[in-house]
């Protein structure tokens, strides 16, 4: 069994998922506005559901960018979730790039769910998708929007 719970805490690091703790922390510091928020998501994704001060860059835009983006502020990569491989590249690209980076592994609309926020999913069926699965038991439960 420790076999089994060592090889999910080398597949955790190597995705770079957070812990429960490490959660929490990012999303208190997002909500603070302590952090840059950057969706690399790409331009349609971005457009129909975004974290309210967030800074949209798509992955492939993000190393060409950088200077648009304050060095003096941590950054936390984020795109559709937890095994979404675009927001692993933007936070390898920002630390090779020399930002101090942080990786979370949640999209918006989970973002909002654990930040008992409301999400409006009326005109986007992709969007009301994801904060339904984000909204599964065990998670935070979702308010629902009118």
């Amino acid at each position: 069994m420790t076999a089994r719970f060592e090889s999910i805490d080398r597949l955790r690091a190597a995705l770079h998922l957070n812990t429960d703790p490490e959660r929490e922390t990012l999303l208190r510091r997002i909500e603070e506005g302590e952090v840059t928020l950057l969706d690399v998501g790409g331009t349609e994704e971005w457009e129909a559901n975004h974290r309210p001060g967030a800074l949209h860059i798509a992955l492939d835009e993000v190393s060409g960018r950088l200077g648009e983006i304050e060095h003096a502020v941590d950054v936390v990569s984020s795109c559709r979730g937890p095994y979404c491989p675009m927001a692993l590249m933007a936070f390898d690209r920002l630390r090779d790039a020399g930002f101090q980076a942080e990786h979370l592994d949640l999209g918006p609309p989970d973002i909002a769910v654990h930040l008992n926020e409301q999400v409006d999913t009326a005109n986007n069926t992709d969007t009301a998708h994801a904060v339904r699965f984000a909204a599964t038991p065990g998670r935070r439960r979702l308010r629902s929007t009118p």
